[in-house]
Order: C-alpha cells, then sequence, then structure tokens
C-alpha cells in the first residue's frame, strides 16, 4: 500500500471538508496553490492519508 496525501479546506463557518486524495504530495501541493489563488478567505492544507490506496474525493463534515 502506498501513502496518500489528503487536502482539506475550512471555510469561513469552520466546516472541513475533504477536497481531494492524491498519491503524491506535489499532486496536492499545486492544487492547494490553484485553489488559494481563488481569492475565497478559505483555509486548505495537506496531511498524510489513509493506506487504502483510494483516488477518490468527496467531503467529510
Amino acid at each position: 500500500m502506498t501513502q496518500r496525501f489528503e487536502l482539506w479546506r475550512q471555510d469561513d463557518n469552520g466546516g472541513r471538508f475533504l477536497v481531494g486524495r492524491y498519491p503524491r504530495r506535489e499532486e496536492a501541493e499545486a492544487k492547494l496553490t490553484q485553489l488559494s489563488r481563488g481569492g475565497h478567505k478559505q483555509f486548505y492544507w495537506i496531511e498524510p492519508g489513509d493506506r487504502t490506496g483510494t483516488s477518490e474525493t468527496g467531503n467529510r463534515g
């Protein structure tokens, strides 16, 4: 199993949502940079993901 990296977002109300899972940290960082340019007051961060090997995206609340 390989390590995944999860990109998370926190909105203005404190809600936290999974943006996506990426096989490489560089991919997660590229997406974080892209989303951060949007001018929104949202906070994005990357965490080590699970080791299931899935690449689905979805929300967690």
